[in-house]
């Protein structure tokens, strides 16, 4: 069951920084910068549409994580 709390964060944690970045995606945006980083440019590294959908789950779950042991903290 809180497997299921971590993923459905996650994505909380996704759409809230979609929706900082105001739904843009283009060239300059933090979020083209980040897949940039993460995946590389155009064809450098070599990760199907599944491999990148599930490095964005991890992700996101991970920041959702930290979120909450940062507010267990304070």
């Amino acid at each position: 069951m809180g497997r299921f709390f971590d993923k459905f964060g996650g994505l909380v944690m996704a759409l809230k920084l979609l929706m900082t970045c105001k739904g843009r995606q283009s060239k300059g945006s933090y979020l083209a910068w980040r897949k940039e980083t993460a995946f590389g440019k155009d064809g450098e590294f070599s990760l199907s549409k599944g491999e990148q959908r599930r490095a964005i789950s991890d992700w996101s779950v991970w920041a959702y994580r930290s979120e909450k042991k940062r507010k267990a903290r304070d």
